[in-house]
């Protein structure tokens, strides 16, 4: 039987406080995942219902796949109920009070997390939680920031200080990295900063232009080089617990503290739960910029629920929506402004439109963009006078293995793989 006393993050990121104010009543989280069980003991009394099945799959058909606890674990960690006498025993959530509507996708198709999340938003979930890594849909993201949700998504266990998950990459999502009960980094998880072209605004297909790692959950209960990671006890399919680590974890109790902070306060948007979260994390807080490895820093329940926070317009890590990437890059700014608080949109045509980035202005001292040849442009190249015909053919050709390779760079990074568990 698992303890409560082993999920140290209960009290050691002040949990167990935040919830004698308040343990996530009337807030709803979309937990997209493969395959739940709502029959066993830890969520027994949890309101769980399933919100959206994309798969139709059943549990028998998952025997053998060490994969099939992953949602049931996830939902645990949100609304887990405890279990045993008093309920001292098994999982407690991080905001037992919350709904949670599962997602079922197929995690062996890559748009798994993009259907997931548009299916969450149509639902008119407050939080989406996204223990997956997979491809970056920035179009599902606009779609969900759009209806007021906050998506949450790990960075990843790859133990990559450079790379991040493609989905928590995304402007305005809320990126998860992993430490242990100590507070200290757990090289196992990903982390990155964020990464963009300096020289200009729009990068080229293939380049590198997304945000870092935002914050720190718990990854794991000691942190350490071995493969074999089972110190965080979570329920399993059937009954029993099963023993993980990873940033799917540490993502699932984080979105349960975004929880904890729009229950607490319903007053507020997407953005300033967003900004709640990152402004008063440990152990720098509101005075700090993300860095490597834990962004902001480590996730404060009782401190993001109680603290004094001013208000933003803007969601601190940009937005998919708006068009800005915040404390990322300052230099984009918003094009519009963040939906307001409890925005309900009704479903729409899938890929509600993302607003064109705005082109910042051309640093002190240099010069002004040139409109020159832009009619030459629009009806196509012509060559210089003086040029060979043949020199020009040659170099017709070259763009074209240009734009090809360009063209497999885009496909690779794309086909890196469907959608998977991050632990």
């Amino acid at each position: 039987m698992a303890q409560l006393g082993s999920q140290w993050w209960l009290d050691g990121l002040g949990v167990s406080k935040a919830h004698q104010v308040t343990r996530g009543e009337g807030v709803t989280v979309c937990e997209i995942d493969s395959i739940f069980d709502t029959s066993h003991p830890d969520l027994v009394g949890a309101d769980v219902s399933m919100g959206a099945d994309l798969t139709h799959a059943r549990l028998s058909d998952f025997v053998g796949d060490p994969q099939k606890d992953h949602g049931t674990a996830m939902t645990a960690l949100i609304v887990g109920q405890g279990s045993g006498p008093d309920r001292k025993e098994g999982t407690l959530g991080t905001a037992p009070k919350a709904r949670v509507v599962f997602v079922q996708v197929d995690l062996s198709k890559a748009p798994a997390a993009r259907d997931g999340i548009k299916e969450c938003a149509d639902l008119g979930a407050d939080v989406i939680n996204v223990s997956l890594a997979g491809l970056g849909e920035p179009e599902a993201v606009a779609y969900a920031q759009a209806r007021d949700a906050v998506v949450v998504a790990g960075t990843g266990n790859g133990g990559s200080s450079q790379e991040i998950s493609d989905l928590a990459g995304l402007w305005g999502v809320l990126s998860v990295t992993g430490v242990d009960a100590s507070l200290t980094f757990d090289s196992r998880a990903s982390t990155a900063p964020a990464t963009f072209p300096l020289s200009k605004i729009d990068p080229a297909p293939g380049e590198a232009d997304r945000g870092g790692a935002a914050v720190a959950g718990p990854f794991s209960r000691v942190a350490s080089t071995s493969a074999a990671c089972k110190d965080i006890i979570t329920p399993k399919v059937g009954g029993g617990y099963r023993g993980a680590c990873g940033t799917s974890d540490a993502t699932a109790i984080v979105a349960g503290i975004v929880a904890l902070v729009r229950s607490a306060h319903p007053e507020l948007n997407a953005a300033n739960v967003v900004n709640r979260i990152v402004r008063t994390t440990k152990p720098s807080g509101a005075t700090s910029l993300p860095s490597v490895p834990l962004g902001f820093g480590v996730v404060d329940a009782l401190a993001a629920v109680t603290a004094q926070v001013p208000l933003v317009d803007h969601n601190p890590l940009g937005s998919c929506y708006t068009g800005g990437r915040g404390v990322w890059d300052e230099r984009v700014k918003p094009s519009r402004p963040e939906p307001p608080v409890n925005t309900r949109l009704a479903p729409a045509p899938w890929k509600d439109p993302i607003p064109d980035v705005p082109v910042a202005a051309p640093a002190v001292g240099s010069a002004a963009p040139s409109t020159a040849g832009a009619s030459a442009v629009a009806s196509g190249p012509v060559p210089p006078s003086g040029v060979s015909p043949l020199v020009w053919v040659g170099v017709g050709a070259l763009m074209v293995m240009v734009l090809a390779v360009g063209l497999v760079v885009v496909r690779r990074r794309r086909d890196r793989g469907a959608d998977s568990l991050l632990d």
